[in-house]
């Protein structure tokens, strides 16, 4: 029974490695859904979508849709959190800087940081925009990535 049991492992270890080394074809598959930043603002509908995915950042949980306006204001003069959840360490000032809401944050503002230089780095080059335009686009960009900068400075 023994070597019936170690036969059987023997023969499902070899159909294993036989079946998973045969999907590198059906594994490498191009993204279709990711774009070149350099032929991404081609026109003023795109550069558009580039300002409001820049201000997306803005909207995350990470950011302002939750953690900054709440959980890093909770334990200031400015706010008062009043329970006593573990989960919210950063709220009563018991945090480390291996918080994964630290992380979060950090990461989202350096991602905004990240969307806005590509975006500066790329309109300027655009046709069919207005000097107006492009000077009212690039603005949002250059205060959004300020914005970014300033939340990292105030919270670190």
């Amino acid at each position: 029974m023994k070597i019936l049991k170690c036969a059987v492992v023997q023969l499902f270890c070899v159909t294993a490695t036989v079946i998973l080394s045969g999907c590198d074809a059906f594994l490498s598959v191009d993204p279709q859904t990711n774009w070149d930043n350099d032929k991404f603002y081609s026109n003023k509908d795109e550069v558009e979508l580039g300002v409001v995915g820049i201000y997306n950042y803005l909207g995350l949980d990470a950011t302002y849709g939750q953690d900054i306006p709440c959980m890093y204001e909770a334990g200031t003069d400015e706010s008062v959190f009043n329970r006593s959840n573990a989960s919210w360490a950063v709220a009563v000032n018991q945090h480390t800087p291996a918080e994964p809401e630290i992380k979060k944050t950090w990461l989202a503002l350096y991602a905004g940081i990240e969307a806005a230089n590509n975006f500066l780095a790329n309109v300027p080059s655009t046709p069919g925009l207005t000097d107006a335009e492009r000077m009212n686009y690039m603005s949002q960009a250059r205060f959004l990535r300020a914005l970014f900068y300033y939340d990292l400075v105030r919270l670190w």
